[in-house]
């Protein structure tokens, strides 16, 4: 079940937080002024432009999806904002359908649907690690596969070429009589 918070002066991060934490309205437009604040604008500006986004990514867009007359799925709400604002939101548990959101050192695009969902134990969190670990060895597995069949046709069109070469030699050549 999920825990519902009742704060609205966007201050967070003394609770302990999952991904599946309801956050209410007024505290998700407060998350959200707080971290994306412009130092020109007063506090009133920001939760207004952050009450404006998330309108608009909820109704317009469709991107926040999970939204509630509760509120919002922290999980939800934190990877929208690490989409829209990178760096600002990554100390916060976020997962969302579709996309993975996670610190990573390169980005990787893949096919089809993929859910990620920050583990919140130990335990959780060498499960998820022993089954990524077996996903890792199937792929290099793959790529030791695709290596060797690769370096064959390699060596077959090499020697394609110099069999393309040779013939294009011998067509020059002044023909016998």
């Amino acid at each position: 079940m999920a825990k519902k918070l009742k704060r609205t002066d966007g201050s967070i991060e003394d609770i302990a937080l999952r991904a599946d934490t309801v956050v209410p309205w007024a505290l998700a437009v407060a998350l959200i002024a707080k971290r994306t604040r412009s130092t020109r604008d007063s506090d009133k500006a920001a939760q207004d432009k952050a009450t404006k986004r998330i309108k608009y990514a909820i109704h317009t867009k469709g991107d926040l999806a999970g939204s509630s007359v509760q509120g919002f799925e922290l999980g939800v709400l934190v990877a929208w904002a690490r989409r829209k604002w990178p760096g600002k939101f990554d100390d916060l548990p976020a997962y969302v359908s579709g996309t993975a959101t996670v610190r990573v050192t390169s980005t990787v695009k893949a096919r089809g649907t993929v859910t990620v969902a920050m583990p919140s134990s130990a335990g959780e969190c060498h499960t998820l690690l022993a089954k990524k670990m077996k996903v890792i060895a199937d792929l290099q597995e793959q790529v030791y596969e695709l290596r060797a069949k690769f370096d064959h046709e390699a060596r077959d069109a090499e020697k394609w070429r110099a069999l393309v070469k040779k013939n294009t030699a011998n067509a020059r050549k002044q023909r016998r009589k």
